[in-house]
């Protein structure tokens, strides 16, 4: 097949295209000579669900039209290289990198490197902030590869299964907008937030998945505390031993945080997602809550009932 006229980016004698169900068997034959890596990842040899399981899975909330599954071409017409990539996930302006799949026999020549330049500046052309990858622990040239690219390693997550294997995976990050603001230089704006929680495990896991949402990353992790960080500003929660009476609204003290989502399709994502997560929203018809016509907003509350409102631009 000749993607002369059908390319997204190319470098040299390289065209990327995207793939679909017509590329089913030469997605599986490549698949298959890179038998190593999944014995690696996943504890198993490639089956025929592998390739299938590519082109159609994203992850919870995410549709198709996120999902750029693009394939290397060697001269417009060879598949020598895969690249799994879901936009907005997971938060508006971070892109994650699912898999990166060269063939064997070209590693090591450069090729790695020439084609994460490429497209690198492509997802930038498409409005890409930061980029986010994962790494099993168990692959450390690959850990390597990805430093060389500019990467950092923001996070370990623990027991995460692929195949028959638990993994921890290595969360690596890039940014690429160089245009981030400096350093505030002035008094005002927010620089964090510490909460004391009486299940760190339980918080955690809870705020976690918000905060990602919202584009925070894991910025410090222990045995008595763990820290979020987006921009300058921060989140923490720590382990106490004390348990006072839940939190009110109308009592002395914290009312409740609020933060910005990126516009009403937005809160709308996060009102699914509560959902799912069994999380009730503190507005009685369990819908969106606006406010005098102009605050598009929903609450709800962590597990140790404190109130969180996720607002759209106004």
């Amino acid at each position: 097949m000749n993607i002369f006229n059908d390319f997204i980016f190319k470098v040299h004698n390289f065209y990327a295209r995207k793939l679909g169900k017509k590329d089913l068997v030469i997605i599986q034959q490549l698949l298959t000579k890179c038998q190593s890596y999944f014995k690696l990842v996943a504890g198993e040899a490639v089956n025929s669900e592998y390739s299938f399981d590519l082109l159609s899975k994203t992850p919870p909330d995410k549709t198709i039209d996120d999902k750029f599954l693009l394939g290397i071409f060697e001269d417009g017409f060879e598949l020598i290289a895969i690249l799994d990539i879901i936009r907005d996930f997971p938060a508006p302006g971070i892109w994650f990198l699912g898999l990166m799949l060269l063939e064997p026999d070209r590693r090591n020549q450069g090729l790695g490197h020439l084609i994460y330049d490429t497209l690198e500046d492509w997802m930038k052309r498409e409005g890409a902030k930061s980029f986010r990858l994962g790494v099993v622990e168990q692959n450390p040239n690959a850990v390597k590869f990805w430093r060389r690219m500019g990467f950092e390693i923001v996070e370990k997550r623990e027991n995460v299964m692929a195949g028959k294997q638990s993994n921890t995976v290595i969360v690596m990050q890039k940014i690429l907008d160089l245009t981030a603001p400096e350093p505030p230089s002035f008094a005002g704006p927010l620089h964090h937030i510490e909460l004391n929680v009486t299940d760190l495990d339980r918080s955690g896991k809870f705020w976690g998945w918000l905060l990602e949402k919202l584009g925070y990353s894991t910025h410090q992790k222990s045995d008595s505390g763990i820290s979020w960080k987006f921009g300058h500003t921060y989140v923490s929660l720590t382990q106490t031993d004390r348990v006072n009476d839940k939190l009110s609204c109308s009592s002395p003290g914290l009312n409740h945080l609020a933060f910005h989502a990126t516009s009403r399709k937005h809160v709308d994502e996060f009102c699914e997602l509560l959902k799912k997560k069994n999380v009730p929203l503190l507005d009685k018809q369990h819908q969106l809550h606006e406010v005098n016509n102009d605050r598009y907003s929903i609450y709800f509350r962590d597990p140790d009932n404190i109130t969180i409102e996720i607002v759209a631009p106004e």
